[in-house]
């Protein structure tokens, strides 16, 4: 019975870190971008992967696993537009892509963030 509690608090620990995280990481680049220019060919780019890539899935041969066209997508943006435009992409596609799940409000944020969150270590890393 221990085991299931400290389970779950640590789970909800983890969640609540890197929703804090990845929302701190989305609010920065958010404002960051505000700042610069919008490119039309980035919001073109964002359109059409929120709405329509998102959803296609690429199977890899002689694996059990698919990749999304997102991922492509978003290191796309990183090389094209930089980290910021890429974190605030993943963001919205996070929440986009969460919209259809049970929990809405816990899923958007904590798929949000984690992609957020994500992209900006990987961006920044490279």
């Amino acid at each position: 019975m221990k085991t299931k509690e400290l389970t779950r608090n640590n789970t909800s620990l983890i969640t609540a870190i890197v929703c804090a995280a990845g929302l701190l990481v989305f609010v920065y680049a958010g404002c960051a971008l505000a700042f610069r220019p919008i490119n039309l060919e980035w919001i073109l780019l964002s359109a059409v992967t929120v709405l329509m890539v998102s959803r296609l899935d690429v199977g890899i041969p002689k694996a059990r696993s698919t990749v999304t066209l997102f991922d492509a997508f978003v290191f796309i943006s990183a090389l094209l537009y930089g980290t910021y435009a890429s974190v605030v992409l993943a963001g919205l596609d996070g929440a986009a892509s969460a919209i259809q799940g049970r929990e809405r409000r816990r899923t958007i944020l904590f798929r949000s963030a984690a992609a957020s969150l994500s992209i900006f270590v990987a961006s920044s890393v490279v």
